[in-house]
């Protein structure tokens, strides 16, 4: 029977390692690009169509700041923001004390929606390696 339990809890053990591993992707820190926009009325633009139309978007997040870059029509324009971690998933990009957005991350992809209703559009980057 002691042999049993021993099993078993090697076992546990084995089983909370691995899924306790497979978190490691978890944090948001790391350069994102933008790959797609969705609209409210279920328009999809991909990034190589907002690419064609001179649309780019990239975030660099390390530690508690992040360097907002877009590419838009020729014209580059940068913001460096404060990252708050509201710890159930989401996080605050602020200026100040104002919130640029707030994400969601999902593994490696993090979205935002911008808007409300019909005027709503929802923007997803994905993690680069």
């Amino acid at each position: 029977m002691k042999k049993v339990r021993q099993l078993s809890l090697l076992m546990t053990i084995v089983i909370m390692s691995v899924m306790l591993s497979g978190c490691g992707n978890a944090t948001i820190e790391g350069d994102w690009v933008l790959v797609k926009e969705e609209f409210a009325d279920g328009e999809i633009m991909n990034q190589s169509e907002l690419e064609e139309i001179g649309i780019a978007e990239t975030y660099r997040i390390s530690g508690d700041q992040v360097e907002y870059t877009c590419l838009l029509l020729g014209t580059e324009i940068n913001l460096d923001m404060d990252l708050v971690d509201n710890g159930d998933g989401t996080y605050e990009f602020k200026v100040g004390e104002i919130s640029f957005a707030t994400v969601t991350l999902k593994r490696n992809t993090f979205f935002y929606v911008v808007g409300e209703g019909d005027d709503a559009t929802t923007f997803y980057y994905e993690r680069q390696k």
